[in-house]
């Protein structure tokens, strides 16, 4: 009989991260996944949308690795270009997170679940302040005819 030594090697890892928000941005064909880091280290997070439909064929998308320092967040970008039928076949988004306090040993997962949702874009607070500076310069202008 040939006998192989094993060996077992412990990895403390105290680091902690919740996946806050993940959303559709629609106008830039991005996904705008947000992770908080809960504990008291930097964490380097790797994230990823799987089992997102894509015309009809299952993918999964990653962007690009990310420290984050204790007591902050990160926004993760990642690009997927939906069609008005894919948000049909989406209707929850599953994001998987790999992280650690180490760069090259992420050895903890967290897989959170979001219903599709969409950026909402806030245009109204541009627009009263554009029609806001229209009425004073035709208010001035008026005033100096007199």
């Amino acid at each position: 009989k040939k006998g192989m030594v094993v060996e077992v090697v412990t990895v403390e890892d105290a680091s902690s991260i919740d996946i806050k928000s993940a959303v559709y941005d629609k106008k830039t064909k991005k996904f705008e996944v947000v992770v908080e880091n809960k504990g008291r280290k930097i964490a380097y997070v790797d994230l990823e949308i799987v089992d997102l439909v894509l015309a009809g064929e299952k993918a999964t998308l990653g962007a690009e690795q990310q420290k984050i320092t204790a007591g902050q967040k990160g926004t993760f970008t990642i690009k997927a270009a939906l069609d008005v039928s894919d948000y049909e076949n989406n209707e929850k988004i599953k994001v998987l997170a790999r992280y650690g306090e180490r760069e090259g040993i992420l050895i903890k997962t967290l897989v959170r679940e979001f219903n599709l949702a969409f950026k909402e874009t806030n245009y109204k607070p541009i627009l009263f302040i554009i029609i806001l500076a229209i009425l004073l310069w035709l208010l001035l202008k008026r005033r100096k005819k007199r």
